[in-house]
């Protein structure tokens, strides 16, 4: 288990950390991160990844990658959050199939569901409506490799790459495509519960 600290904004830059590793090892079934999350000086809550193996459509091996993120009963009186969102991620080619997000910040609300169907180039995206409690789903054309939010993080880890690098990552999300790009800014020695590792520095455009 990983623990970091990040801040929570409305507009969050997030600087990650990724341990050089080989790509068969870049994450593994059962992998858990925590991550505590503070709003300047305060602790707010905390958030989770974790990944766990699945089978999915007709037994296609897959990968179950969760996040979450909630306040503490301290912060919920100043803003409540109760975040959930998953990827379901193919175990052998890497891409998504479906992507799941349901948000709970204030009286804010969002329920989104991708459907990926990478072989024929397609994804049917459901919104849904609180107000009449139906999904309006719309279907749209997406490259044959896209990724969603989550499965774009764990496909960049089994990535090599090197300070100065820019990756390019395509990205289906919310209805739309688009190109993400990863900055590796240089490299780091830091301390884990593993002793010393040498690590990247890399910041998600």
């Amino acid at each position: 288990m990983t623990s970091k600290k990040i801040l929570l904004t409305g507009t969050a830059l997030f600087i990650i950390f990724f341990c050089i590793l080989s790509k068969s090892f870049a994450f593994q079934n059962g992998e858990k991160l925590v991550f505590d999350i503070r709003y300047g000086f305060i602790n707010a809550g905390q958030a989770t990844l974790k990944v766990e193996e699945i089978e999915f459509r007709t037994g296609k091996p897959a990968y179950q990658i969760t996040s979450t993120a909630r306040t503490n009963s301290f912060f919920d009186r100043i803003f409540r959050v109760r975040d959930e969102i998953e990827s379901i991620m193919d175990r052998e080619n890497y891409v998504s199939y479906r992507f799941t997000k349901r948000l709970h910040e204030g009286r804010y609300r969002q329920y989104r569901v991708h459907y990926y169907y990478p072989e024929q180039n397609f994804s049917l995206y459901m919104r849904y409506s609180f107000n009449r409690r139906e999904f309006d789903e719309e279907r749209i054309e997406i490259p044959s490799e896209t990724q969603d939010i989550l499965s774009a993080f764990y496909w960049l880890r089994r990535q090599e790459f090197t300070v100065g690098d820019t990756i390019s990552i395509n990205v289906t999300a919310d209805g739309s495509n688009y190109n993400a790009l990863v900055l590796v800014h240089r490299a780091e020695t830091i301390n884990t519960i593993f002793g010393d590792k040498e690590c990247l520095v890399i910041e998600p455009l």
